[in-house]
């Protein structure tokens, strides 16, 4: 699929390149912010109990985003623009918490969580709808960095009763995706507007005990400015 999607992006630059020479454009930067919700192999909340232990785990599948994307546009004709796009996503955290018993024996608290981070290259298109409204499409390959962090809490209630013990872990992780975007815009001006939409975004934490699939979807607005 990153292949796949690396080889449609290139061949639809070079595919607007003759046009492009010849037509007029404007680069533009846009920065947006919203709120990020993550699926794919991310766990669920609830309650369980399996060989004597019972647990509790809590998934926030939420958290905050936000990004930066710069690039140009060039005008196909007077209601299409295209062009290439590159720019920087924070897609927030993914946390779990699990809160585990063996009664009469010990208790353990674990919360992890993984935070992502992506560069992004594509493209971007516009479609203007009339009334200064228009429609926008983004879409290309990404590079995320993703970082995973837990700490363990247990307190022994057998052995030594009230004894406590701390573990930490860090890992990382990089991995190439795809994003896909789509949105609705309103211009103030030729050179400012203002977008709502959705964004989703597909990269894999990777390590050693395997892969997980991470797809993160994008409620976003952003302002854009135009030069």
């Amino acid at each position: 699929m990153h292949k796949v999607m690396r080889t449609a992006v290139v061949t639809a630059l070079l595919a607007i390149a003759p046009i492009a020479a010849q037509a007029d454009g404007q680069a533009f930067i846009t920065a947006s912010a919203g709120k990020s919700h993550y699926n794919g192999d991310t766990g669920e909340s609830g309650t369980y109990s399996y060989y004597g232990i019972d647990a509790t785990e809590r998934v926030d599948k939420k958290d905050t985003a936000f990004g930066v994307t710069g690039g140009y546009r060039w005008m196909i004709d007077d209601v299409f623009s295209i062009g290439p796009e590159a720019g920087f996503v924070d897609l927030g955290k993914l946390s779990d918490r699990v809160d585990a018993t063996s009664p009469g024996r010990w208790t353990e608290t674990d919360r992890s969580e993984i935070k992502n981070k992506a560069a992004l290259l594509g493209i971007n298109a516009k479609w203007m709808l009339g009334h200064s409204w228009s429609l926008g499409l983004r879409t290309g390959f990404l590079h995320m960095w993703s970082r995973l962090r837990s700490d363990v809490d247990g307190v022994d209630l057998y052995y030594s009763p009230g004894s406590r013990d701390h573990y930490s872990y860090k890992d990382s992780s990089h991995d190439n995706g795809f994003y896909g975007a789509l949105n609705v815009g309103y211009d103030f001006t030729r050179n400012f507007g203002v977008t709502l939409g959705y964004e989703h975004y597909h990269g894999d934490y990777k390590s050693d005990a395997g892969s997980v699939s991470q797809k993160i979807g994008v409620w976003a607005a952003g302002a854009e400015f135009r030069f």
